[in-house]
């Protein structure tokens, strides 16, 4: 007899089952683990490796960042990510891989409109590892259980990196009103009615 898996753990599939989201009801987080990362919520220790990707110039580029960048600003801005996700607000995550963040995926959750926006981001060193397919991935996985939360990832024409891993995550393009910028939809898959 064939053993069933678990509803609350999710595969990813370019890793033939060996990685693992397990959705947990006691904390606010979703975890993916795979080949020595791990897909997590910030910890305060995290504050230094926040500061210095909010100084890093690709990344500041493509995403918001605060103009303070300072180790203590990140510490306050984890205990504030703290505080919304318990709320379901917003939802931050990093990964990393042998204990450094190199990292961070984050969803901004309009219950009322069941949509979140998806904002992402991988240290120039974890570029092209599959660092961001394992984020997205996290973030498609908080979505898929509820069913009922369509996801957006809008950036720049000229992030040409984050569109290609959005295209090949399969995630559809829409249309947009600006010419400088793009937009892409992932919708969890609904059960029929």
């Amino acid at each position: 007899m064939r053993e069933r898996r678990p509803r609350d753990t999710r595969r990813h599939p370019a890793t033939n089952g060996r990685e693992r989201v397990i959705l947990s009801s006691e904390s606010p987080a979703t975890y993916l683990q795979s080949q020595g990362q791990d897909v997590r919520g910030w910890r305060r220790s995290d504050a230094a490796a926040l500061s210095a990707a909010w100084a890093d110039s690709d990344i500041a580029r493509f995403n918001g960042v605060p103009q303070d960048t300072s180790v203590a600003f990140a510490e306050r801005w984890i205990a504030g990510t703290a505080t919304q996700t318990l709320q379901s607000v917003v939802i931050d995550l990093v990964i990393e891989d042998d204990g450094v963040v190199v990292g961070e995926v984050g969803l901004q959750i309009n219950r009322d409109r069941r949509i979140a926006e998806v904002g992402f981001w991988v240290t120039q060193a974890a570029r092209r590892t599959g660092v961001g397919s394992r984020l997205l991935f996290a973030a498609e996985s908080l979505a898929s259980p509820v069913g009922d939360v369509d996801l957006f990832a809008i950036t720049l024409a000229e992030n040409v990196a984050a569109i290609a891993l959005l295209e090949a995550r399969r995630w559809p393009e829409v249309e947009t009103t600006t010419a400088h910028k793009r937009a892409f939809r992932w919708r969890p898959s609904r059960p029929h009615t």
